[in-house]
């Protein structure tokens, strides 16, 4: 069975067809970092000719297709954010649906506009006129109080204005300023946080032709981790990567070779599919030969005691017939009477 194209539809919500010459069997696994959706078609060929473009598509960042085994396919999905999503299967293939993003939750209350300063108004000087499009600002500006979340208080009534007095003849009238509103404070905002920590290094790769051992030292180099490739690694690839993780690229580069990674503690063993079979089956004859060894020692320990305890019952049964002494014959004669005597 052959896994013939990869098609992306936006339309509406984003949909992923992945057509097969048949009903295929497939292993779906989301990865966080970097957001990806890997998934495995089984008994089947890579046959994809060409990766669908993927612009506009959001959340969707990257599609790509390759054979992972000889008899597996591997479709990877990467993404510029966590997505959820759907997989059902069909006769013809899988279909992979997005859901859409979820709506951005509104603000509990929007923030109180700040309050205008309160200027002396001078009676003989006049208003200036309000600019174009704006509107005058009002007599009495009202100040709103701050409203604490934990224990929310009604907002203060807007303070009045004292009527100005009549001016005395000589005098320069002046409004008279009404006492200053009271301003609730706001609390104290929450310190900003400390810097994200950094996410991980990104590298590039434009190489024609290169070898995979050259590939994946530079890998070793970039990331500061500790690579061992086994001598089955061979091959020549081209590849082109711009700002991924180390991990992406090491990643993408095994799954193009039909590689395997191994990984303890601080060290990442590379070697192809073919021996890290060989070597599973090499480690479970020698746990299956372990066992059989272990089972014969225990059978010839048994032996061993079963032996043991029949040595012991002879030695028991000799000294025994030692305790009793040697046998003796005696011959007793018997006198009988004579029947008819005895019938008189």
């Amino acid at each position: 069975m052959q896994v013939s194209e990869v098609t992306v539809d936006s339309t509406k919500i984003t949909t992923i067809q992945i057509k097969t010459s048949g009903a295929a069997k497939y292993h779906a696994r989301l990865f966080a970092k970097p957001p990806r959706l890997v998934i495995d078609l089984d008994d089947t060929l890579n046959a994809v000719a060409q990766t669908p473009a993927t612009a506009g598509a959001d959340p969707i960042k990257q599609i790509r297709a390759s054979q992972f085994k000889p008899d597996v396919t591997r479709v990877v999905i990467e993404f510029t954010r966590k997505v959820a999503y759907r997989i059902r299967a069909t006769p013809n293939g899988i279909t992979v649906t997005l859901s859409p993003p979820a709506p951005p939750v509104a603000a509990q209350g929007a923030a109180p506009a700040p309050p205008a300063p309160l200027a002396a108004a001078q009676g003989a000087a006049p208003t200036p006129p309000a600019p174009p499009g704006q509107l005058p600002a009002p007599a009495a500006p009202e100040v709103a109080k701050v409203e604490k979340p934990a224990s929310p208080k009604p907002a203060a009534a807007a303070p009045k204005v004292a009527a100005a007095q009549a001016p005395k003849p000589g005098v320069k009238a002046e409004a008279a300023l009404p006492p200053a509103p009271e301003i609730a404070q706001a609390s104290a905002p929450a310190p900003a946080p400390g810097p994200a920590p950094a996410g991980p290094k990104l590298i590039s790769l434009d190489f024609k032709d290169a070898d995979v051992v050259n590939l994946l030292r530079i890998l070793a180099a970039e990331s500061g981790k500790n690579i061992v490739i086994g001598d089955d690694v061979k091959g020549k690839m081209s590849i082109t990567l711009r700002n991924v993780p180390w991990e992406t690229a090491l990643e993408t580069i095994l799954e193009a070779r039909g590689l395997q990674k191994i990984e303890r503690e601080n060290l990442i063993r590379i070697v192809s599919s073919e021996q890290l079979s060989r070597e599973r089956e090499a480690a479970a004859r020698l746990e299956e030969a372990k066992a059989k060894a272990e089972a014969d020692v225990r059978q010839k320990i048994a032996d061993a005691k079963k032996a043991e305890q029949a040595v012991a019952a002879t030695e028991a049964a000799q000294q025994e017939a030692l305790a009793r002494g040697p046998l003796r014959e005696e011959t007793i004669r018997l006198s009988y009477a004579d029947p008819l005597d005895v019938t008189k």
